[in-house]
């Protein structure tokens, strides 16, 4: 099974959707051998590569620094097994150098996992090189390898660009998104049962 997950580190729908993606897959024939590739997707891109206060960005986008849908959000988060700590959260990043570090990882899923965890439930500050790397060195990233794999050069800028107009044009326009063997498409945090069906539908051999 080939999965492709396009998704964003700054997307709480997102770490909600990977949660009920793992729950599917632990449903699935365990003999079915499972491959994660993940897209990156910016929600942000206009966000300065050095972010910007939390505060300043839910006032932009929602004209107050506690939208409701938070609160709904912390609900479904504690039924998925998910602290989100808004009240943490100070800052907003600009996802690019993390997209660019996920896909440079040894162990994407790893650090995507450890992403989500840091920023949604601690509150971490991902744009800042010090506390990024104290994320990523459980898994065994040091500060040198962070630093290095995380810079936009202008072969990853265009890289990162040429991937978003490539997934808005088949029609992403919101994450998660998920892509079951190149066959099957399930857009947003469905419940686990859904994509259940769409990995078994993916699995139904091709009809002639």
């Amino acid at each position: 099974m080939q999965i492709d997950i396009i998704s964003d580190v700054v997307c709480p729908w997102c770490y909600v959707g990977l949660r009920r993606l793992e729950q599917a897959l632990q449903q699935a024939p365990p003999e079915q051998p499972v491959q994660r590739r993940w897209h990156g997707f910016e929600l942000n891109p206009d966000i300065p590569e050095t972010g910007i206060s939390r505060h300043a960005y839910l006032t932009n986008k929602f004209g107050t620094t506690e939208p409701p849908h938070l609160s709904r959000l912390s609900a479904i988060g504690a039924e998925e097994g998910i602290a989100f700590n808004w009240a943490a959260m100070t800052h907003q990043p600009h996802t690019a150098g993390l997209h660019a570090l996920t896909a440079q990882a040894p162990d994407p899923t790893a650090l995507m996992w450890a992403l989500f965890d840091a920023y949604f439930s601690q509150g971490r500050n991902l744009t800042d090189l010090n506390e990024l790397t104290q994320v990523l060195q459980p898994l065994g990233l040091d500060r040198s390898w962070v630093e290095q794999h995380r810079q936009l050069t202008p072969t990853v800028r265009a890289q990162r660009q040429e991937q978003q107009v490539q997934w808005q044009r088949m029609g992403v326009q919101g994450v998660p998104f998920f892509i079951f063997n190149q066959r099957v498409a399930v857009s947003g945090a469905q419940p686990a049962e859904v994509l259940t069906q769409a990995m078994a539908q993916a699995s139904e051999p091709e009809k002639t």
